[in-house]
């Protein structure tokens, strides 16, 4: 059994190209909003998981869409975040409390020109570790979830865009 998938156009050389174009248009408009709503969402589920405001993790999520807009980047900075970013740290008898975070045995204080969490890594005076919160697998499993449903809703807003 032999099947022939052949396909004749009877169109002028002009609605080719325009369908052309407006399969085009579709599909930047729909990788832009795409990468958007990826970026929304993720910053959205990771200030969630983590307790943390919005505004600390939000510069850490960047589009980039090329010049012909045939491609589309979320750049996620993943370093650890300064723990003091992440709400209004309060000094407390045995250490330092942000949100739903402790550190034991730190303490509040401008040091090396930057206010900061600090620990003390000996009985010394120096040095100090300044404390973060490392996010990284988090927000990796968070965009891995979400990039089902990033197919999904692309695909829709590719159909609306040609509509």
């Amino acid at each position: 059994m032999a099947f022939d998938y052949s396909l004749e156009l009877d169109m002028p050389l002009e609605v080719v190209g325009e369908l052309k174009r407006k399969l085009t248009s579709a599909i930047r408009k729909a990788l832009r909003r795409a990468v958007a709503w990826l970026r929304t969402e993720s910053l959205k589920r990771l200030s969630q998981e983590l307790g943390v405001k919005k505004t600390a993790l939000k510069n850490r999520f960047r589009i980039r869409v090329s010049r012909k807009g045939h491609s589309a980047r979320l750049w996620v900075g993943i370093l650890p975040i300064s723990a003091v970013k992440i709400g209004a740290a309060r000094q407390q008898e045995g250490g330092v409390k942000v949100r739903d975070y402790f550190f034991r045995g730190a303490f509040l204080e401008t040091v090396y020109g930057e206010f900061a969490i600090w620990k003390r890594l000996g009985a010394s005076r120096h040095p100090l570790k300044k404390q973060t919160i490392d996010f990284s697998s988090e927000a990796e499993r968070i965009i891995r979830q979400l990039e089902g449903q990033l197919n999904r809703k692309f695909a829709q807003w590719i159909r609306e865009a040609l509509q």
